[in-house]
């Protein structure tokens, strides 16, 4: 990670549930886990978490054991949002608003945000290069989530469900993820693997999975690419000291250690994904196209219009039959930020409604709906569709809702 130390090093706020949050949000109070007897008389909800899991997870165990080691602080905040908590700085901050339950995960995925960062520095980008960002995203997330899954079953085969049950009702990608855990778990232990066998197998194949997962990728692509389209409607790029690296992709020793378990042991040691952008959008073909247009859009901004490198790019993209080539920036913003608008209006209605995320967009504004079609159980219903194409009828395109519905995922406790 040498290129970042000799210049400005952009760290991600890690956040569970998509909020944004900064080193700027001021929490009621911190607490280091040798605290103990302190948070037990204070925050009664924090308490009930750490005994689920310490009395139930030995892997929860030796990482609160090494939060304490570490001073980590923990916050419980009364967050606005939905969100169920984020790491940034050295601190992990829940939203009190939940039940215990739920945050259980939630405190295990950011403590091993929190391992990643101090042990390995692995937050950090290698570069000003959204694809690099985005795949570190996914492989930090996919090892954080991974390791959550490790306590809810530790809790779970200890009849400790609740945990479980919990993450299983959302009925989204990170439940559909989850259930894939369950099964490989399940699996390796009739076949007669040790318990430790069992949870390694669950880990690498969940770990594989979560790259796989329609609608957390769209979600992590669409975030980081946000930034970028707010960067190049204020001409960011034609300042050369933010313009893209080219040739950088994620060391082998990265991913090893992004994906480092408790147990002192190189968890993936014999594990080999293709990270490259080019093999993971190969199954995503609608992700690819959003960042192929963006790879566009930000050298038409670095090197000019008439540039022959940015006249051969473009021929590139049509050669493809990139559907956003003639995507307006500035009509791409509008409606993204209207519908983000109408959104939170009738979000906060109480509306039951899900959320679309910018390559969504990107999707219904060039008239295709690929991205959409495909999606697990994130995908909006009819009635969402119909109120965002009242939203563009300004503009003249027509936005159909997808002919083709998946059922969200129904799974049972144990």
């Amino acid at each position: 990670m040498g290129i970042m130390k000799q210049q400005k090093k952009r760290f991600r706020a890690i956040s569970d549930n998509s909020s944004n949050h900064n080193d700027e949000d001021e929490a009621p109070t911190a607490y280091i886990l040798s605290q103990r007897s302190v948070i037990d008389r204070e925050e009664s909800s924090l308490s009930q978490i750490l005994d689920l899991i310490e009395w139930h997870s030995a892997f929860g165990r030796s990482l609160l054991g090494w939060a304490e080691r570490n001073k980590i602080k923990i916050v419980m905040s009364d967050m606005e949002d939905n969100s169920y908590g984020y790491y940034f700085n050295n601190t992990v901050v829940l939203n009190k608003n939940h039940e215990a339950p739920l945050l259980v995960g939630t405190l295990v995925h950011e403590l091993y945000h929190a391992l990643q960062d101090v042990e390995y520095d692995c937050l950090h980008a290698d570069a000003l290069n959204f694809r690099s960002e985005f795949l570190y995203t996914l492989i930090t997330e996919a090892a954080a989530e991974m390791a959550s899954n490790i306590v809810i079953f530790d809790l779970a085969m200890e009849d400790v469900q609740e945990p479980y049950c919990n993450v299983m009702a959302q009925e989204n990608g990170y439940s559909h993820l989850c259930s894939i855990y369950e099964r490989e778990l399940v699996d390796q232990l009739n076949r007669g693997a040790s318990y430790k066998q069992a949870i390694y197998a669950a880990f690498e194949r969940g770990f594989h999975a979560y790259f796989r997962e329609k609608s957390l990728v769209h979600r992590y692509a669409s975030t980081d690419l946000q930034n970028v389209l707010k960067d190049l409607l204020n001409e960011k790029y034609s300042d050369r000291e933010l313009q893209p690296r080219t040739g950088m992709e994620l060391s082998e020793e990265f991913t090893k250690l992004a994906s480092l378990d408790m147990f002192g042991d190189g968890l993936l040691n014999n594990f080999y994904p293709p990270f490259s952008d080019e093999a993971l959008f190969k199954e995503m073909d609608d992700v690819r196209d959003a960042f192929d247009y963006f790879d566009f859009k930000v050298m038409q901004q670095s090197l000019g219009d008439g540039n022959f490198a940015v006249e051969r790019r473009r021929d590139i993209l049509k050669e493809r039959a990139n559907p956003f080539i003639n995507l307006d920036i500035e009509f791409l913003w509008q409606c993204y930020t209207d519908y983000t608008v109408d959104f939170e209006m009738r979000a906060k209605k109480d509306e039951d409604i899900s959320p679309l995320t910018l390559i969504d967009i990107m999707h219904y504004v060039s008239g295709s709906q690929k991205g959409i079609q495909s999606n697990l159980p994130l995908e909006p219903r009819d009635e969402e569709l119909n109120a965002l194409s009242k939203l563009f009828e300004k503009s003249d395109i027509h936005v159909r809702p997808a002919s083709q519905k998946s059922k969200p995922i129904k799974l049972k406790c144990l």
